[in-house]
């Protein structure tokens, strides 16, 4: 009985995962040099319906947050009301960018994307960066 206890709250703990986002530009761009890995920037809207989608389905699979996790530093920068840094220009919501330590562009993708392009365009920024 305990290992089944045990079981179903190692499986539990394992679908509650989530993606922690930055939300400042310079913290990230510090944890990803401290960390040698890509920022993930993306840019988001409030009144944006593609950007409630992007977040509430292809940001909350698991597969797509196992590869944020172990790959990237994330940040999300909402452009009603956080400052947007020079380097980052989202025309259209919502954009992602795949920066180096040094905020430089590795990749970027616009528009809602299911977890499988996600997951491919997170594959395409990790080939730039080598």
């Amino acid at each position: 009985m305990k290992k089944i206890f045990l079981l179903l709250i190692m499986v539990a703990l394992g679908f509650s995962q989530t993606i922690n986002f930055e939300n400042s530009y310079e913290t990230a761009i510090k944890k990803a040099k401290k960390e040698n890995k890509p920022l993930m920037a993306v840019i988001v809207q409030t009144s944006c319906p593609w950007c409630k989608k992007f977040k509430e389905i292809t940001l909350t699979d698991p597969k797509v947050i196992k590869k944020v996790n172990e790959n990237f530093i994330p940040l999300m920068l909402n452009k009603d009301h956080d400052e947007m840094p020079d380097d980052i220009r989202a025309r259209m919501v919502p954009t992602t960018y795949f920066l180096d330590s040094k905020g430089g562009e590795l990749f970027s993708t616009i528009g809602y994307k299911r977890p499988a392009e996600f997951l491919e365009d997170m594959d395409e920024a990790l080939g730039a960066r080598e």
